[in-house]
């Protein structure tokens, strides 16, 4: 890839749609292949609330967390070599709200 016409990728947004280790991890390992300035685990919590109502460890409050501390600390761990936060959908919509609507408001 030639960066110097292309530019270097500033952020990357990797959607959680699995919740084994394995398979987070596997999404850190893309973020840092991508090798941006930022990377983003994100965590859809409705989606895992909906699975959480079948499970019997968790609920459909408690599941959505553990699947963010679960990719917190597995971000945490790689953070020697990459930059990565783990958002929910909330943090994106309002980052969204904030730069691409409020810029767009006249």
């Amino acid at each position: 890839m030639n960066y110097a016409e292309e530019g270097l990728p500033v952020a990357a947004f990797k959607l959680l749609t699995f919740e084994t280790e394995k398979e987070i991890r596997e999404g850190l390992s893309t973020i840092q292949a991508i090798s941006p300035s930022f990377g983003v685990l994100m965590v859809l919590e409705e989606a895992y609330a909906e699975r959480g109502r079948g499970l019997k460890r968790f609920t459909e409050e408690t599941y959505p967390v553990h699947i963010q501390e679960t990719a917190q600390r597995l971000a945490e761990a790689a953070s020697l070599t990459s930059r990565i936060g783990v958002w929910g959908q909330a943090d994106v919509d309002g980052l969204y709200t904030r730069e691409v609507e409020g810029r767009l408001a006249f």
